[in-house]
């Protein structure tokens, strides 16, 4: 992490996708009422996608990360010294496509197509989307990000200027949350359905930095070789370093459980109705004490 001389400029970016919000929220749900139209958007922002990631280079480049005997190929990048935006909007809005009804989900597979008949199994991926080999593309943006977000909170980003501060709090505010940080704990846990569990734990390990820190016996490890990992600063003694450490594991884990109990989003969560997310919310943000309904409103 580098000492930051002058302050970004990041206020319109904010601004452009503040007045775009509630018109992403509109062509999501609209996309979701036909599944022709949700089939064609599907396809056309995995090719984006692939497009996108094509001219990034760590995407080509993946490492075998083991840990306790297990091992997933993760893509080598490093969130707190590489280049990365708050801003991944061809994810999120993804991400808010796989909320539709199941009826319109039942045109995505995950697997090769098994099929005696290659005739039937051509008709079948010329018809289907097929997310095969694409899981580490649709985590991985989502992922950093909430990374970032997870460094920020654990005090790695200070004396860096308000620039990053400034972000992070419109990523997580009401203004902003439902179609960026909301989205992106929802591909996560798009990701994490289509997943093996075990490939997704070490490439959520392998991002926050912490491979090392989930083996067995880590606590034996010597200092160096346990934080070699971890983001800091040269000047962090030992004692920050192991301080980080835990700080970052603790906000991982929060993660993980907000990926798993999370489920109070239509077409998240099993029968949940838009009043059912409503509710929830309101009874959450009512739990610390009384609010007056200007508060309330978003």
């Amino acid at each position: 992490m580098e000492h930051q001389l002058m302050e970004s400029e990041w206020e319109t970016a904010f601004n452009i996708f503040i007045r775009m919000e509630d018109t992403l929220s509109m062509f999501i749900a609209w996309a979701k009422t036909d599944a022709k139209v949700h089939y064609e958007i599907v396809k056309k922002c995995l090719y984006e996608m692939e497009l996108y990631t094509s001219h990034m280079p760590e995407f080509s480049n993946h490492v075998n990360v083991e840990v306790n005997g297990y091992s997933a190929n993760c893509i080598n990048f490093d969130v707190s010294k590489n280049v990365l935006s708050i801003h991944q909007p061809i994810w999120r809005f993804l991400a808010g496509l796989f909320t539709a009804s199941p009826d319109i989900l039942a045109n995505y597979i995950v697997k090769e197509t098994k099929d005696s008949d290659s005739s039937s199994a051509l008709n079948a991926l010329n018809t289907h989307v097929n997310l095969k080999d694409k899981h580490a593309m649709l985590l991985e943006m989502p992922l950093r990000v909430l990374v970032l977000y997870a460094q920020t909170h654990a005090q790695l980003w200070r004396r860096n200027g308000f620039s990053l501060i400034n972000q992070i709090h419109n990523y997580n505010s009401p203004l902003c949350r439902f179609e960026m940080y909301d989205r992106d704990v929802l591909m996560l846990q798009v990701v994490a359905a289509l997943s093996d569990p075990t490939s997704f734990l070490i490439r959520l390990y392998d991002r926050f930095g912490l491979a090392k820190w989930a083996q067995l016996g880590s606590e034996d490890l010597p200092l160096p070789t346990l934080t070699a990992n971890t983001p800091t600063v040269p000047s962090a003694t030992p004692e920050e370093l192991s301080k980080i450490t835990v700080l970052i594991a603790e906000e991982m884990l929060h993660l993980l459980i907000i990926i798993l109990s999370e489920r109070y989003i239509p077409g998240v969560g099993k029968n949940v109705t838009f009043m059912d997310s409503l509710k929830r919310e309101i009874i959450h943000l009512l739990c610390s004490g009384p609010k007056p309904f200007s508060f309330i409103e978003r």
